[in-house]
């Protein structure tokens, strides 16, 4: 569906389901409510570690590339796959219902 690019769904009568099985909304434009797409379902479940994540990664990068010298292409091809491997690693988390919450 090219209108739906996020894979946001109209909540009616409480039958849409997530990707974790659970009816998640979010404000939407106009005060509507809708669904939440599945990547952000999964980031604000475990917040602190996509945080924590993110600056490994971020230290890994830096440490293993010459980042000044790697050039557009190169910094874009990295990014995506930084980009990739974090939200992936936010999704398996969400479907395999892991939580790194202890309180």
């Amino acid at each position: 569906d090219r209108d739906n690019v996020w894979g946001l769904r109209e909540v009616k009568d409480g039958d849409v389901k997530g990707c974790d099985g659970n009816v998640k909304e979010c404000d939407g434009k106009d005060g509507d409510r809708k669904e939440c797409a599945c990547i952000l379902t999964a980031i604000n479940k475990n917040q602190l570690f996509f945080f924590l994540i993110g600056n490994v990664l971020t230290g890994l990068v830096n440490l293993t590339l010459k980042t000044g010298e790697v050039g557009m292409v190169g910094g874009m091809v990295v990014l995506g796959c930084y980009c990739a491997v974090v939200t992936g690693l936010m999704v398996v988390m969400l479907v395999y219902n892991i939580s790194t919450k202890f309180w």
